[in-house]
């Protein structure tokens, strides 16, 4: 079994978790991220890929600035990503609403392979799965 840090999750305290950990195999890198979003992050879907290739998809759910939107008090705002080559997409999102931001510096080989949320209506909060 690969090693992997659980970093995070960043955000309100309100939603269920949703995450991969005990029911997938664990992820070994991240080949595709969607979102959906308005003034605030509505859905996170990704699909991975395991250390023995097979790919599985986790999403689309209503599963990163995060700070309080209308009557939802503090959900993700805005989510974006930047790439080991600085390439940057995003952000998804309006942001506003006075939030904070937050990164997760990934150093040296590392790198994120998956997340995991809390989420109801919208994404509450959200965290990552990286590979030192």
């Amino acid at each position: 079994m690969e090693c992997l840090a659980k970093i995070g999750p960043w955000g309100g305290g309100g939603g269920d978790p949703q995450d991969i950990a005990g029911i997938l195999p664990p992820p070994h890198r991240v080949v595709s991220i969607e979102v959906s979003s308005g003034g605030a992050v509505d859905a996170l879907s990704f699909t991975y890929a395991a250390i023995d290739g097979t790919k599985h998809t986790v999403g689309p759910s209503t599963w990163w600035t995060v700070g309080p939107w209308g009557p939802h008090g503090c959900v993700v705002t805005s989510l974006a990503f930047v790439t080991g080559a600085g390439k940057r997409h995003g952000p998804f999102g309006e942001g506003g609403g006075g939030g904070e931001k937050f990164r997760v510096p990934v150093r040296g080989r590392g790198r994120v392979v998956g997340f995991f949320v809390r989420s109801g209506w919208l994404i509450d909060a959200v965290g990552v799965y990286v590979h030192p």
